[in-house]
């Protein structure tokens, strides 16, 4: 039984040398000797703490059970599932903010509530709208829903366009010729291309550096758009011999950022 919270009461009202009236107005009359224990243990007019530490201030042991049916402090298993017990109050906050079991949506928009301790593993492993890579190689990054329409006629590699015969003195010597190489190669890793650009040496005065400089000009203007190869990109070359011919070469690749602006297309 919970801890007695004594009031301030009259004393027991003589009713004859024997019998006293209890002070908690039950009606009881008892000899005087057993009245003490019939208030303190028995007496259903007695005022008792509530067991669930609420502050209500007086409860009578007849009004307990109903009082803890409805005591806002009472204890209450999450709804949920989770195990967790909470006094009444605050099982709305639990609910809504602090269960591992309460629903929440899918961050990259799929449309699905799941659980909150799920959510990582949901995104990570079966959400339709996650990225992945192509399952066949050509690098790119799509939502995996529209993954099996991609595969189905993808070459597995990505396309390759080819920005062939540049001269240094173009690039460098004509503004607008160059603005509109870049724009070329620029629209091409939009659309999720590689972009070859070469060089001849014959056609460049045989030079190496020139041709070099010129392919890492053009690649500094696209660098924003294209996988980052730091400020002196490898320029390949193939070819060449006595009469000094060859090819110079720098292949770009979109950048993840471009990628991931094609997810939805497949």
């Amino acid at each position: 039984m919970a801890l007695l919270r004594r009031r301030r009461r009259p004393a027991a009202a003589p009713l004859s040398p024997q019998l006293v009236r209890c002070g908690w107005d039950c009606g009881a009359r008892l000899p005087m000797l057993q009245m003490s224990e019939h208030e303190d243990q028995h007496c259903v007019k007695r005022e008792v703490l509530c067991p669930f530490g609420c502050e209500s201030d007086r409860v009578t042991v007849e009004a307990l059970t109903a009082h803890k049916a409805a005591c806002r402090f009472r204890p209450v298993r999450c709804p949920l599932g989770c195990g967790e017990s909470m006094a009444f109050h605050a099982k709305e906050l639990h609910v809504r903010q602090l269960c591992p079991r309460r629903k929440v949506p899918c961050q990259l928009g799929c449309g699905k509530h799941v659980e909150i301790e799920a959510r990582d593993k949901h995104e990570a492993g079966a959400c339709a709208n996650r990225i992945i890579a192509c399952a066949r190689g050509c690098g790119r990054s799509l939502r995996a829903s529209l993954a099996p329409a991609h595969e189905e006629k993808c070459s597995g590699s990505a396309p390759l366009c080819s920005i062939s015969s540049l001269k240094c003195a173009v690039v460098f010597g004509d503004e607008a010729a160059k603005e509109a190489l870049v724009l070329q190669a620029r629209l091409a890793l939009e659309t999720g291309s590689r972009v070859l650009l070469s060089a001849e040496l014959r056609e460049n005065n045989r030079s190496v550096d020139d041709c070099k400089l010129m392919l890492r000009t053009l690649y500094i203007e696209l660098r924003p758009f294209c996988v980052d190869q730091g400020f002196l990109p490898e320029v390949l070359l193939e070819g060449g011999g006595p009469r000094g011919g060859g090819v110079a070469m720098l292949e770009v690749k979109p950048s993840e950022a471009l990628m991931l602006k094609l997810a939805d297309t497949a």
